[in-house]
């Protein structure tokens, strides 16, 4: 790991499509490609970008929870690898935000990934603002905040919410 005094970070705001996550994929690869072409060290998305931060549309009844456990991403799957992947060939760090799948749980999540598209941290949102109940399998509440190392030095995630609610 090589720290530095400085970084040069490129964010990224967008409006990503409601439960599409292949026109969201697409999207998201566009602008980390074209951010890319200004050099940052790091190219940051928004929460919930690659299924489109559609949570609320199963708290509030409009869409059944089983539809945001079928969009939810695990790690290991074809989204994450996607951009696994085009970490390595951009050279750069990319960190976005996505509904984690873990077993039959949903987690409002964001990862960071290093220039080899390698996963350095991790993040799962523990202050919900639309609130949790035990009973939801489909928006769970993270249990930790941590620091991880990256190429650019230690770093964290806290996502929306979190920022405004110390722990």
């Amino acid at each position: 790991m090589i720290g530095y005094d400085c970084i040069k970070a490129s964010a990224v705001s967008f409006k990503p499509k409601k439960w599409d996550k292949a026109a969201n994929a697409e999207r998201m690869e566009a602008l980390f490609v074209a951010a890319a072409q200004g050099k940052p060290d790091v190219i940051l998305l928004t929460e919930g970008a690659l299924e489109g931060y559609v949570v609320a549309d199963v708290y509030e009844g409009r869409r059944p929870a089983a539809d945001l456990h079928a969009i939810a991403e695990p790690l290991d799957g074809p989204y994450i690898g996607r951009f696994q992947r085009l970490a390595r060939q951009l050279r750069t760090c990319l960190c976005f935000g996505f509904a984690e799948r873990i077993g039959d749980e949903i987690y409002n999540a964001a990862i960071f990934l290093d220039t080899r598209g390698e996963i350095c941290g991790k993040y799962h949102k523990v202050q919900l603002a639309e609130g949790t109940h035990e009973s939801w399998r489909y928006n769970r509440v993270g249990r930790q905040i941590r620091a991880f190392d990256t190429p650019l030095g230690r770093a964290g995630i806290v996502i929306c919410n979190d920022r405004w609610n110390p722990l």
